[in-house]
């Protein structure tokens, strides 16, 4: 009885310095960029206009007197808008913005800087 509790003495101290698995530093999600559903003021090429993303994925824009409505997805931190003219409904284009926050970007095809401020 008293080997086990001197090797008890001498191990338990031993046990009680080793590093808990469970307290290990856990590592840290990597946030990835994405833009929040809501309604904004964006600059685009320079011209400030109403946009409206939808968390469903409906898009809708008023650009220099037209209001333009569509689709958008954010893929791999870039958000890709496909859009057609109100009035002109067979006609459709394409835009997509390469993110650095969740309110700002670099057009890929046009190389404008594109800007979100929430609406008020």
């Amino acid at each position: 009885m008293w080997k086990s509790l001197a090797v008890y003495l001498l191990l338990a101290p031993l046990a009680l310095a080793a590093p808990a698995p469970f307290l290990a530093k856990k590592e840290q999600p990597k946030k990835v960029l994405t833009i929040k559903p809501g309604n904004y003021i964006m600059t685009w090429r320079g011209v400030e206009s109403q946009a409206h993303f939808h968390s469903m994925g409906f898009f809708s824009c008023h650009w220099q007197g037209r209001w333009w409505n569509g689709q958008w997805i954010v893929e791999n931190e870039i958000l890709k808008v496909v859009e057609h003219p109100l009035d002109e409904p067979q006609t459709f284009s394409k835009w997509s913005v390469k993110l650095t926050s969740p309110t700002s970007g670099e057009l890929l095809n046009g190389s404008s800087e594109w800007l979100l401020k929430p609406m008020k």
